[in-house]
């Protein structure tokens, strides 16, 4: 039996577009955080992942298991509820200690990034600050676990393995504000020049 070039032309067209469909992520594969946002493949970065809750204003340790995380490089930031860039003096004064770690479902850390808080060569605050047309934001992020460079594209991720971030907060400021950080995973997207 021959099959025609046209026949096999006609299948390729209508069965990889399926196939592409049928494998493509879903958010709702995401578990075990806060929320997830796909921005679409146009926008970078593509995916905003809400993790938890960390208070900065008490010493502990805090853990966050998820799976279901997009196929993508990612790297994590903490962004600071209800803050922005105009607070920087107030951040940048934060002596509290904060180690993040993230975790394979074996245990193997891969990525971990740690300092105080006030330290610019080991937390870099970023953001945008407050006026009349944005309640701004302000987030911490270390060269570890963030593509600071073109050496580091992110952490590999794979939507079917479970992962663990863990962070302990301690040396705690003795004048620090009730702030919370939120731990977010950002990655995917077209990245244009």
């Amino acid at each position: 039996m021959r099959i025609s070039k046209w026949k096999i032309t006609v299948a390729s067209v209508l069965l990889v577009p399926a196939f592409l469909w049928a494998t493509r992520y879903r958010t709702n594969e995401f578990k075990g955080g806060v929320s997830i946002q796909d921005s679409g493949i146009w926008y970078y970065p593509e995916y905003h992942v809400r993790i938890g809750y960390v208070p900065l204003d008490a010493p502990g340790e805090y853990r966050f298991m998820v799976r279901g995380l997009p196929s993508e490089h990612m790297w994590l930031q903490l962004d600071v509820v209800g803050a922005s860039l105009s607070d920087q003096q107030t951040l940048r004064s934060l002596n509290t200690s904060l180690t993040a770690t993230l975790l394979n479902a074996s245990g193997k850390s891969l990525c971990s990034a740690s300092g105080q808080l006030s330290d610019e060569g080991k937390w870099k605050l970023t953001g945008w600050p407050k006026d009349s047309k944005s309640d701004g934001y302000a987030s911490f992020w270390n060269e570890s676990c963030a593509p600071s460079n073109s050496l580091f594209e992110g952490v590999s991720i794979s939507r079917f393995r479970t992962y663990t971030l863990v962070v302990r907060v301690s040396e705690v400021s003795p004048h620090s504000p009730k702030l919370i950080v939120e731990p977010v995973f950002k990655g995917g997207g077209i990245e244009l020049p």
